[in-house]
């Protein structure tokens, strides 16, 4: 039988961020360790994952309008190239009482580069899937990372979309 321990730990990597109302953009990193161990073998294995992501940090999840939009913020090459989930943290020190969290279902990510044709990638969760990682390899300096149409779904408080975007300096 195996047992397994997730453990991490939250770094925010960059003083870029835009704030809009109660919504915070960033981008932030985090390294999570996991432990498996084999209590027949009694070999236990280690595994550290870096997860770099786009943060949506709300204070007051309750006041989302049906459409809304945060204000744009900066990342860097580095960070866009390796950017892998986008995360909705909802548990700010103004909010009422937890009754349930909003799920991402579903996003486009759309690449602007100067001059030429955009490209739209329509990613369904939170986690980027390989056509969504494909586009970001592509990244360069002046690129503009739009993501539109961030569905939201919450158990008790219905739907709402999001939207934002990222400057590549």
């Amino acid at each position: 039988m195996k047992v397994s321990i997730l453990l991490f730990a939250l770094i925010i990597s960059t003083s870029y961020f835009g704030i809009s109302q109660n919504l915070l953009t960033s981008v932030a990193e985090r390294i999570d360790t996991i432990v498996v161990y084999d209590t027949e073998t009694k070999i236990e294995e280690i595994k550290i994952l870096h997860i770099t992501f786009a943060q949506l940090d709300a204070d007051f999840c309750d006041s989302f309008h049906q459409n809304f939009k945060a204000t744009s913020s900066y990342l860097s090459v580095t960070q866009a190239r390796n950017l892998s989930t986008i995360d909705l943290n909802c548990n700010g020190l103004l909010q009422k009482q937890w009754d349930g969290d909003w799920e991402i279902k579903s996003f486009e990510l759309i690449l602007k580069k100067p001059n030429q044709v955009q490209r739209k990638i329509t990613n369904k969760g939170w986690n980027f899937n390989e056509e969504t990682k494909m586009l970001l390899t592509e990244v360069n300096q002046g690129d503009i990372l739009a993501f539109e149409q961030i569905q939201l779904a919450h158990p008790k408080k219905g739907h709402a979309s999001l939207r934002f975007m990222m400057e590549v300096k």
